[in-house]
């Protein structure tokens, strides 16, 4: 797999990497971040709370994106694919079970991370969930494994801070930032992990410091609903847009996600001034009016645009059965 490849898919290896690495209570409907802005994101961030784990994220940082995957677990969604994206996981995690004993899919609340460069170059990331009386019990039963194997691995435990080492292979590095939650952090520029004295650095950082020194990315956070089972928060100027085609700039680009029998959210787009805003939505009525008549038309009727403000509003939902027949139509398309 080329370097590319590997930070597209950046969050996903980040949640998983590090236990999964080691070895080769599922959330109940009540679950969830809850609440909005600074108060929500509870299945997400560290003891502190969100706050507190933005003030660790870098201030340069273009994007921030969590995951609330004890809410996506208890959805309706969930339990018609489960099967489905389970058979996606191969034979690791079955390997992985035996050996530790626990599932991490089930075990893993959320994951909050924040990066910048366009493929997520650099990226600090928090995964919550996985207690650290399971986790180093199951590393000291893959070190015994490894060690009867004779392959060459190697495990140290220092602390709160654990380092995975394979001949040949990148080490896998994390450090606890309390008794459930994970820290991993990326080197810039490598697809190597950040060693203890680097994420020690991120845990003494001080409340208000880094993402939280920005007025701007606080303000857009308190307007983001970050109970949800996915959010963002992008700077409108991040590398990760550049050669997107957008026809105007825009201060940020932010949203959120529930998901339930199918899906629904807003995103939401931050001009500079509210005359912006009120063309931007417009322009895009106006696009959706051309979309009558034609095979998407079903799906526009849950599509609603308007504008507050300086923000630019697109709210959606769509049922399961629309997200099947749009991930049909995509693959036909990719299939052209």
């Amino acid at each position: 797999m080329t370097m590319s490849a590997r930070r597209t898919g950046a969050l996903a290896l980040a949640t998983m990497i590090a236990l999964t690495a080691a070895a080769c209570d599922k959330g109940s409907k009540s679950g969830g971040g809850g609440g909005k802005g600074m108060a929500g994101a509870s299945a997400v961030a560290p003891k502190g709370g969100l706050s507190r784990a933005l003030s660790m994220m870098p201030a340069n940082s273009e994007m921030v994106i969590a995951i609330d995957f004890k809410q996506i677990r208890a959805s309706d969604l969930w339990k018609k694919y489960e099967g489905l994206v389970m058979g996606q996981v191969g034979k690791g995690l079955e390997e992985f079970k035996t050996v530790c004993g626990w599932d991490p899919i089930a075990k893993a609340s959320g994951a909050l991370a924040a990066g910048r460069g366009k493929q997520m170059d650099e990226m600090t990331v928090f995964v919550k969930g996985f207690d650290k009386t399971s986790v180093l019990d199951c590393i000291k039963k893959a070190a015994d494994k490894s060690k009867a194997e004779n392959d060459g691995r190697t495990v140290t435990i220092d602390g709160d801070y654990v380092e995975l080492a394979k001949p040949g292979k990148d080490a896998i590095r994390f450090i606890f930032a309390d008794d459930d939650t994970i820290l991993i952090q990326r080197v810039p520029g490598t697809d190597a992990m950040a060693d203890k004295a680097a994420l020690q650095k991120v845990l003494a950082a001080k409340d208000g410091e880094g993402l939280m020194s920005s007025a701007t990315f606080s303000s857009l956070i308190d307007a983001t609903d970050t109970g949800s089972a996915l959010w963002f928060v992008m700077n409108g100027s991040s590398s990760m847009l550049a050669g997107s085609g957008m026809p105007f700039k825009f201060v940020a680009i932010f949203g959120s996600v529930r998901v339930g029998g199918g899906v629904d959210g807003v995103f939401k787009l931050r001009m500079a001034e509210e005359k912006d805003a009120s063309g931007v939505s417009a322009m895009a009525q106006m696009s959706m009016g051309q979309i009558e008549g034609t095979p998407y038309a079903d799906y526009a009727k849950g599509v609603k645009i308007d504008s507050k403000g300086k923000d630019v509003n697109v709210s959606f939902k769509f049922t399961s059965a629309q997200l099947e027949a749009m991930a049909t139509q995509a693959a036909a398309l990719r299939g052209l």
